[in-house]
């Protein structure tokens, strides 16, 4: 009989050892939720993948920021909001070459 770690100790696991074995183990448990919650957001999957990885560097390197009063997931989740926000707003000062004038390509102004 094989017992399902929980995520929260899995979590509570990697905060006290910090290493890569048992960070390995909480991006397997947390990442298909965290895509299809990016996804839903984003709706583009190669902006979704970027933020996947955005949030997962953020959960390592912030890690100390972590109030263990507090579930995990709901902390995860709350940088994975942040990081989707920020990548709308980037994605809206985007402009598609399709809607760049083709005369304002070929201005004495324009460097190559």
């Amino acid at each position: 009989m094989s017992t399902k770690q929980s995520l929260q100790a899995i979590a509570l696991e990697f905060l006290d050892k910090r290493n890569e074995t048992t960070f390995n183990r909480l991006v397997k448990r947390l990442k298909p939720g965290l895509y299809s919650y990016i996804y839903n957001i984003i709706r583009n999957k190669m902006q979704c993948e970027d933020v996947i990885t955005e949030t997962f560097i953020a959960i390592w390197s912030k890690a100390d920021q972590y109030d263990r009063k507090y579930n995990f997931s709901t902390w995860a989740y709350a940088i994975a909001r942040n990081n989707c926000w920020a990548a709308l707003k980037d994605m809206k000062k985007m402009v598609s070459i399709d809607k760049v004038p083709f005369k304002s390509l070929h201005t004495k102004n324009f460097m190559y």
